[in-house]
């Protein structure tokens, strides 16, 4: 009960560097969110205060800025994460079958630089839409041999001269 005390006393005395943080660091978006973020790196950073390492309250001002920006980077990450699936998404959802034909013509295109394996994998991968472990079961080799086989595959179509610039 004494602990609930002590951080309600706290919460009252460093509220306002929480919302100064989230001011700062310009969030319009969930504030509340951000606000329950704060009163934990609050809690945290009171449990794991050292008096001998300066004051608390710089100690405090450096945990509230670091797990805000931390939850804005995890947002953001995952926002963009999303967004990638849903652009993926709408990729795969066009069935458009001369483009589904240049887009094989084009992996194939390719066949010609790449080794035996490295062409199972650009097929597998591109025309088929197999996963790595899928080609290494079909395959019968590991999943391992397979990223291999892509990796150097990367390797030699990027090193291509990009047509466009000839």
């Amino acid at each position: 009960m004494i602990e609930e005390k002590r951080f309600e006393e706290l919460v009252k005395q460093y509220q306002k560097m929480i919302y100064y943080h989230i001011k700062l660091l310009n969030i319009t978006k969930n504030q509340e969110e951000y606000h329950q973020i704060g009163l934990i790196a609050l809690w945290n950073a009171s449990k794991t205060y050292d008096n001998s390492k300066g004051t608390f309250s710089t100690y405090l001002y450096k945990c509230i800025r670091g797990q805000l920006l931390n939850e804005m980077n995890k947002q953001i990450r995952r926002q963009d994460h999303e967004e990638l699936r849903e652009h993926h998404n709408d990729v795969m959802m066009e069935d458009d079958p001369i483009k589904e034909m240049l887009n094989e013509q084009i992996v194939r295109s390719y066949s010609h630089i790449l080794s035996p394996m490295q062409q199972k994998w650009l097929i597998g991968y591109c025309i088929e839409k197999k996963t790595p472990s899928e080609i290494a079961e079909s395959e019968k080799v590991s999943a391992a041999s397979v990223k291999s086989w892509r990796r150097e595959a990367l390797k030699k179509i990027k090193a291509l001269p990009d047509e466009s610039q000839v």
